[in-house]
């Protein structure tokens, strides 16, 4: 008899706009399938859980650019259930769209340290906020992203001012959302 599944891992890559099927195979020992309960990923992904059964899980990338993001597929073991067995944990995705929240890439083209970002799609207001990271860069910048002044952050663009200039070619993931 088959040795029971009742977690796996799974890593999904998809280009914007994309959608896939991904076979679980969490099963009983008799090879049943279980339908997972739980489905997370490893960091918060534009990646989304469209359905689910049995044997499958459909992900959809919902984000503007190419995704990748490990998976926790899991089915609670019905000792293991809350007391609402039909609960469910899946992951849906941080949105996208016009005035949603909108995870992107900026590439700099070197020589400021005080620009403005244009956003891939406009927000439905300039009230929103952003958060940001170094993704990749030639030194170590502190980033600030202030809304002080009229015109720092517009519908379309957002004001950043770095702690020195960047290079061309440094990277800095972010993520805007409205408030």
């Amino acid at each position: 008899m088959p040795a029971s599944e009742l977690q796996t891992n799974q890593t999904i890559t998809l280009a914007a706009g994309a959608q896939t099927t991904v076979a679980h195979g969490l099963h009983d020992t008799a090879g049943n399938g279980y339908t997972p309960n739980r489905i997370l990923p490893n960091r918060a992904s534009p990646i989304v859980v469209v359905s689910r059964d049995a044997t499958n899980v459909v992900f959809r990338n919902d984000g503007f650019l190419a995704e990748t993001a490990d998976f926790l597929i899991q089915y609670d073991h019905s000792i293991q259930q809350a007391a609402d067995p039909t609960a469910t944990l899946l992951w849906a995705g941080l949105g996208s769209g016009s005035g949603g929240v909108q995870p992107f890439r900026y590439t700099s083209a070197g020589g400021s340290s005080d620009f403005m970002v244009t956003m891939p799609v406009a927000m439905a207001s300039d009230d929103y906020s952003v958060v940001g990271s170094l993704a990749s860069a030639a030194a170590i910048v502190g980033l600030q992203f202030p809304d002080t002044l009229a015109g720092d952050r517009t519908t379309t663009q957002f004001r950043v001012v770095t702690s020195a200039a960047l290079v061309a070619g440094d990277m800095i993931d972010f993520i805007v959302a409205p408030r």
